[in-house]
């Protein structure tokens, strides 16, 4: 027996849902922090509810930037089968579903039911090797280094064109040069 969870991922938050059936009425929600601390927690609460073992349960979560990096690797290196979606997919799988009160609680249980309705197609998410994670730090890193010197470019072109204040200038300049 295969039980979808779907987990609506925030900064400060976890929405779970635990789709016992294809209803609401059949499912189990629940809120975390997202916090390492809590993790434990939601591992705790979906063993007790689910009463199945780690690998008979999929979990559903969008990609988030980071916020959801954390919570997938731990419920990975626990057994379970994780399944990163695609926002514009599951917000279109959404929609099919006709729920047009967008909560977080909502949103969780939209996931769990994508999910399940990917059945065989579904692609789990294995986390990258220690070499690829660094990599895209690091680019993450230089983007916004990239990002910070093009801003600072556009400041000083528009002060010099704006005839700013020579300190105004001199800041800029100084901020610049660490670009």
């Amino acid at each position: 027996m295969r039980l979808n969870v779907g987990i609506d991922v925030s900064k400060e938050t976890l929405d779970l849902c635990l789709l016992l059936n294809q209803t609401k009425c059949g499912s189990k929600f629940k809120c975390f922090k997202n916090r390492k601390v809590d993790y434990l927690a939601i591992n705790d609460w979906i063993f007790k509810l689910s009463k199945c073992q780690p690998n008979d349960i999929v979990i559903t979560m969008k990609s988030t930037g980071v916020y959801h990096e954390a919570i997938a690797l731990y419920l990975y290196t626990m057994g379970f089968q994780i399944y990163i979606s695609n926002p514009g997919k599951a917000k279109k799988f959404s929609q099919a579903l006709g729920l047009i009160h967008k909560t977080d609680k909502s949103d969780a249980y939209m996931l769990a039911r994508y999910g399940a309705a990917q059945n065989e197609q579904i692609h789990l998410w294995k986390p990258d090797d220690t070499n690829s994670s660094s990599i895209k730090g690091l680019t993450r890193i230089l983007s916004v280094l990239e990002k910070d010197r093009l801003r600072e470019n556009n400041r000083l072109e528009a002060s010099e064109i704006s005839d700013a204040h020579d300190r105004v200038l001199l800041s800029i300049t100084l901020n610049y040069s660490y670009y």
